[in-house]
Formats: C-alpha cells, structure tokens, sequence
C-alpha cells in the first residue's frame, strides 16, 4: 500500500522510511495518511475472514514484502 507521513499541523510530507515521529519544521506529531480509495474492495472479504489484528495488515504502515515482528497475537 503506498502511504505518506504528514505534520498533523503544517502539512509537510515526509517519506515512509526512517523513524521520523515529530516534524522537522514545526515539532507537531506526524498523521500516516492512505489512499484508502485505491484500497482493493477484495480486502473486505479478507478482514471478515480473519480474526485479530493481523487481518487489517493491508491497512497498516507495512512495506508489502515486510514481516512485522508480533506476539503470536
């Protein structure tokens, strides 16, 4: 899923890679935002089948080919 971070304040864009959590420019948190309107309609089907919450993956800051380290939740 392609995903970006932004100021919640100025609207500054920053890249998905690194582990920025503040704005460079103004201090203020940083907002992951997704382009949920290209979000595949299939998924619906995905996360009505999956229990937990490894079934919103797709909707999660997650590279595709990126294995989150969990709990065996």
């Amino acid at each position: 899923m392609d995903w970006h971070l932004e100021c919640s304040d100025c609207g500054v864009n920053f890249p998905p890679d690194g582990l920025p959590n503040v704005c460079t420019s103004c201090g203020r948190p940083l907002l992951v935002r997704y382009p949920l309107r290209d979000h595949p309609m299939t998924e619906r089907a995905e996360v009505r089948r999956r229990s937990g919450m490894w079934r919103y993956r797709t909707f999660l800051p997650l590279e595709a080919d990126e294995e989150p380290i969990t709990l065996g939740e």
